[in-house]
């Protein structure tokens, strides 16, 4: 995911002059990024309910094997959270750069 989010992020550096293909192309990426946040999203709230049901159910029986399932289940939370902004924030920047394609190809008045 990482790779592909680095290479839209090239082709919209090397971009010379904005034209509808392109804004419908970056529209494109928008989408794709839109549903993998939301797959993501979904993992995401069911690894902590799991992780949360764990973490109780160790909590209640002093378990060993469950606190030690608890710990890892708890750093896997953190690395998908780290990746689910990852994802976040590129979009976010991503919707940024589309709102001012938008406006260079309709808004602009010396056109």
């Amino acid at each position: 995911m990482r790779a592909y989010i680095k290479r839209h992020e090239e082709y919209l550096k090397n971009i010379v002059e904005v034209n509808e293909a392109v804004y419908r192309y970056h529209l494109q990426q928008i989408a794709f990024m839109q549903h993998e946040r939301l797959i993501h999203l979904i993992v995401l709230c069911l690894t902590t309910l799991v992780f949360l049901m764990n973490l109780i159910g160790a909590y209640i029986t002093l378990n060993v094997g469950l606190m030690l399932i608890a710990l890892i289940l708890g750093i896997l939370e953190l690395f998908y959270i780290r990746h689910y902004f990852f994802l976040e924030n590129h979009v976010q920047s991503w919707y940024q750069k589309a709102d001012s394609m938008y406006t260079q190809l309709y808004l602009d008045t010396d056109k």
